[in-house]
């Protein structure tokens, strides 16, 4: 697993739909094999794609990680809620994934974005193992 990602998650930390990456390395670090499961409502999407480029900069998720709910519980915590406040046209997006660097944790980008100026937006990036925010406005 590489990464969950929802485009346009709820306060709750729920979403109509998750897309989920996984891949797998195949003959080289330079030809990997992607598998896309995408959920929408009660059903599931499934894709796959052979794409020919290293998978550096990435890195499986290879720990247990805090849910969504209690990701977006702390991004509300933490300037999310009075980004809501201040925005009241808003959009929120969460990713999950784990990169080679700065740390080896997974990590939750949670970003708040008003619709009608794309240039106000507030980004989380919580901890996925510890909970421990980092915040860039």
């Amino acid at each position: 697993l590489q990464s969950i990602i929802s485009y346009d998650v709820n306060i709750d930390g729920t979403s109509k739909s998750w897309s989920f990456i996984y891949s797998k390395i195949l003959d080289s670090a330079f030809t990997s094999k992607y598998f896309y499961f995408s959920s929408f409502y009660n059903s599931i999407d499934c894709d796959s794609i052979i794409i020919g480029k290293t998978t550096s900069g990435c890195k499986y998720i290879s720990q247990s990680w805090l849910n969504s709910d209690k990701a977006l519980k702390i991004a509300e915590d933490n300037g999310g809620k009075e980004f809501r406040k201040n925005n009241t046209d808003f959009i929120i997006s969460a990713i999950l994934g784990e990169a080679l660097v700065p740390n080896p944790n997974p990590d939750w980008n949670i970003k708040y974005t008003s619709k009608s100026d794309i240039t106000k937006y507030l980004v989380i990036n919580i901890n996925a193992v510890s909970g421990v925010v980092g915040i860039y406005p």
